[in-house]
């Protein structure tokens, strides 16, 4: 919902009976939304709230020092937005490769902006999330294992994000479900083979079923959608699919 006020916002997740919004940083942004109305609206309708950090355009683990230093800035500002609309917990996505160094370079790049943002998140009582990452060109912290070399001795001092969609197949979305400590929620929405969050009913997922596993571990999910203007198409029918379902 790209392009609605913050009280139509609000009012969708009333009326279709959610528990929470995730709002995504660079939309409250880009829109002027309120973060006085926002924290309010919450407060009024007794809706959880997340925050979705900025990530386009941005790199915590970028080679060049000012591209890195501008995006822990704006995470550090974004982690101040969770704190100012009432969100206890907000998304962020970790770094990715620049170019053809080795490894270990960008991981301790990464470590490093992550070392900051945790002890910023403490001072503000904010929770950090770290979302796994789809396995495309450059991302890095892709499964379990890269997440756990990224975090080392402070692994349980994270929350985690786990997208359905990142996943390749259903063993890995189970893997994850039954490995992966400290998840705070799920991303849900379909695939593609090479095309990701699709509708919760177009894809190669039985969302159902995955739903359903979600639902067994009394995990948040986080319905995963993108549309630009004031339109729902792509939210209408993943409310369909999940009302007909019972799920809401």
């Amino acid at each position: 919902m790209w392009d609605f006020s913050e009280e139509e916002i609000f009012d969708c997740a009333c009326v279709n009976n959610l528990s929470g919004i995730e709002f995504w940083s660079q939309q409250i942004e880009n829109k002027n939304l309120s973060s006085e109305k926002i924290r309010d609206l919450a407060k009024e309708f007794n809706l959880n709230l997340t925050l979705h950090a900025k990530s386009w355009d941005l790199n915590l683990a970028s080679i060049n020092k000012k591209v890195r230093d501008l995006s822990l800035r704006e995470t550090l500002a974004d982690i101040d937005l969770a704190s100012k609309i009432g969100a206890g917990e907000i998304t962020i996505h970790p770094g990715r490769f620049s170019v053809g160094f080795k490894e270990e370079f960008y991981y301790d790049l990464l470590r490093e902006s992550f070392s900051a943002i945790l002890n910023y998140s403490l001072k503000k009582k904010v929770k950090v999330s770290i979302e796994i990452m789809e396995k495309i060109k450059k991302e890095f912290i892709i499964d379990l294992y890269s997440l756990k070399k990224l975090t080392g001795s402070s692994y349980e001092d994270f929350l985690y994000t786990l997208d359905v969609a990142h996943c390749d197949n259903l063993d890995e979305i189970y893997f994850n479900l039954n490995n992966l400590k400290n998840i705070s929620k799920v991303h849900i929405s379909n695939r593609l083979r090479d095309k990701y969050h699709t509708e919760l009913d177009r894809g190669m997922f039985p969302m159902e079923e995955i739903i359903e596993k979600i639902g067994e571990k009394n995990l948040p999910m986080v319905v995963e959608g993108m549309e630009i203007g004031r339109t729902t198409f792509i939210l209408d029918r993943n409310l369909k699919f999940l009302k007909e379902r019972k799920i809401i």
